[in-house]
């Protein structure tokens, strides 16, 4: 091999998933098992239908998830912390504003010390009050900090201005967190943590995988869910004082396009061209041409009912309206797309999916993405062959269509 000599360029579209097993379980819950030939490490997730959108009281979702293993019969907080600690094991926690899961990270060696605990933490968790009381002090501590950063009430607020009063809108206050109580968290979990789907990521031993799924008792499901409509929102600027005064958090959304509408291919590719990358438009111009921020992107965020379309940047305060004015003018600009910067947005695009999965773990994610948002298997393949295949006639309808300046709200906090 001649190593002064550049290999060659090879472009595929291929994304290729891997198999994973569907086992279904008692009730309507399910494991998505998807073994791994690479290392011993393995991540058992359940994930429930139980994020904000299924709130009656806001904040309860977060609550619950980071009380689940203050406490089960037998065990109290700082048993639960040493048991995790001396397997090495890790315990993660998210409350979405779908979802909430549970995590655990651990070697396939430790996986039967741990599963009865696990299983005891997502089935019978106890909440203690002692150990409510110190989280919420922690939250409230937490929540204080943010709330003297632009950048958080800015995100904060954009989201309400395009999604307006829902779930999908709400964020927790301070007066919130106070008012939440053991009973709320009962009553929530009693209520939306069942039934679930389990997402089993690395091998396990056999008899690990059968008492996993033989000591799983799920309920069947028998409430659909509840509809929340969106009511669309009128595009609005708001301008707010914040504790910063030298620099200035930027926002700009508006409602987009679920994953399955046939336009979803060029969003994804204009929104990447426009700030989705180190190479994009907002990039070049807004922080390596004028100098006016460090860094600014645009994003799709997509709910089960929803998804959005935002651009953030943090900027000098001074500066802002010339952020803002070419902010705009880059939306109106999107249409002059050339052939080449075309063919490296896609490249980019493309190559960014296919390096989400060179690990089983990564893999793991995408295979739960179609799975909870019932999508067909071959979502991302059909996705990046459909990217490959635009042209710069659909790139300025799209453009049109989609990320028009005046249908954006705006925010900035200063």
């Amino acid at each position: 091999m001649d190593r002064s000599l550049q290999p060659l360029f090879q472009k595929t579209l291929a994304f290729n998933l891997p198999i994973s097993e569907r086992i279904p379980l008692t009730g309507s819950s399910e494991l998505l098992y998807l073994p791994s030939s690479v290392g011993e490490a393995v991540k058992i997730e359940f994930v429930f239908e139980a994020g904000r959108y299924f709130e009656n009281k806001s904040g309860v979702a977060q609550f619950l998830v980071h009380m689940l293993d203050k406490g089960v019969a037998g065990k109290d907080a700082n048993q639960i912390a040493n048991l995790l600690d001396y397997y090495g094991a890790h315990l993660e926690v998210q409350a979405g504003f779908d979802f909430s899961s549970v995590s655990l990270y651990t070697l396939r060696k430790n996986v039967k010390k741990l599963l009865p605990l696990l299983l005891s933490i997502i089935s019978a968790p106890e909440f203690p009050e002692k150990e409510l009381t110190n989280y919420r002090k922690i939250f409230i501590e937490n929540l204080k900090v943010n709330l003297e950063k632009n950048s958080f009430i800015a995100s904060n607020v954009i989201r309400k201005n395009i999604f307006g009063i829902h779930p999908y809108g709400s964020s927790i206050q301070v007066d919130d967190a106070e008012q939440i109580d053991v009973a709320d968290l009962r009553l929530f979990f009693k209520g939306h943590f069942q039934p679930f789907k389990v997402f089993v990521v690395g091998t396990l031993e056999k008899d690990d995988l059968q008492y996993l799924t033989k000591n799983i008792e799920g309920t069947p499901k028998t409430e659909a869910r509840e509809n929340r409509p969106l009511n669309n929102q009128s595009p609005s600027k708001e301008i707010f004082q914040g504790p910063n005064k030298i620099q200035a958090s930027l926002k700009l959304g508006r409602t987009t396009i679920p994953r399955n509408h046939p336009d979803i291919p060029g969003v994804q590719l204009v929104n990447h061209l426009l700030g989705g990358f180190f190479g994009s438009r907002l990039m070049k111009n807004i922080r390596e041409e004028k100098g006016l921020t460090y860094g600014i992107h645009s994003s799709v965020h997509n709910m089960q009912d929803a998804a959005s379309l935002t651009i953030s940047a943090d900027v000098n305060a001074d500066k802002l309206e010339i952020a803002l004015d070419e902010i705009q003018k880059e939306l109106r600009q999107l249409y002059s797309v050339t052939e080449s910067e075309l063919e490296i947005a896609k490249n980019h695009l493309i190559g960014s999916f296919q390096n989400d999965i060179t690990t089983v773990f990564a893999a793991g994610e995408r295979i739960k993405t179609i799975i909870l948002s019932n999508l067909q298997p071959d979502y991302y393949q059909n996705l990046i062959n459909r990217i490959s295949e635009i042209q710069t006639d659909t790139l300025k309808m799209i453009s049109g269509k989609y990320f028009d300046p005046e249908a954006f709200s705006v925010v900035v906090v200063k």
